[in-house]
């Protein structure tokens, strides 16, 4: 599992729904399209950056969709992508370990399903690391709602307004119910860019939703090595 192959599975998901985008996007027709652009220069990007940097892959596929200057959505995912490079640059997180920690939420979802017995194989030996690892969502995500306001620094820091408000919307997505990754999926979309329009919105949550998952079933093999 690299990240060349989780954006291809993102756009296998999108090219399964392209034409019900097409038929969201009310103004041109052809959102679908152009998010299947998005994530095919994805996939390229980050097979060009290689498979060991989680970092560099997403910062070669945010300078890559910025030269899509007829795909607005490309610009607004260049944004993202730029965003949760500098994140994990800093924090210094790698695939395996987001892969990781997806995995922990699926098993802590289980466990409030199953009871107590399952919520038990969840993985308690790396709770440094999925503190780095939730830093760095926030930090990218925090850095993505900003993209583009002139009051934005180079060192984007995470204080407690951003994080009461992406915990509220969190919060809000919890109440409407679903699977956990559904709802963090609802809730990032609801936090993002995307947010500000309808059909990104539901494009958004079905790339993020595939990625989520996708993440979840790489990290399943490799949760003993924590």
């Amino acid at each position: 599992m690299n990240l060349s192959h989780l954006f291809q599975v993102a756009k296998d998901r999108l090219s399964a729904h392209q034409e019900e985008l097409n038929q969201a996007d009310i103004y041109n027709g052809n959102h679908g399209d152009h998010m299947v652009e998005i994530f095919e220069v994805a996939v390229e990007a980050a097979g060009q950056a290689g498979s060991d940097s989680l970092s560099g892959g997403m910062r070669r596929a945010g300078e890559m969709l910025k030269a899509l200057p007829d795909n607005g959505s490309a610009q607004v995912y260049a944004q993202g992508l730029t965003a949760f490079s500098q994140a994990f640059e800093r924090h210094q997180i790698s695939l395996e370990e987001l892969m990781v920690y997806v995995r922990s939420l699926v098993e802590h979802d289980q466990g409030d399903a199953q009871g107590s017995s399952s919520s038990k194989s969840s993985p308690k030996t790396f709770p440094a690391a999925r503190a780095e690892v939730l830093k760095a969502l926030v930090e990218g995500l925090t850095g993505w709602r900003q993209a583009g306001k002139e009051q934005e620094s180079s060192q984007k820091s995470l204080d407690m307004g951003a994080l009461f408000e992406l915990g509220i919307i969190y919060m809000q997505a919890k109440r409407r119910g679903g699977p956990r990754l559904e709802v963090i999926a609802e809730a990032a979309v609801s936090a993002s860019p995307l947010s500000q329009v309808p059909h990104r919105s539901v494009s958004g949550k079905v790339a993020v939703l595939a990625l989520l998952q996708a993440m979840s079933a790489g990290a399943s093999h490799d949760r003993e090595s924590w």
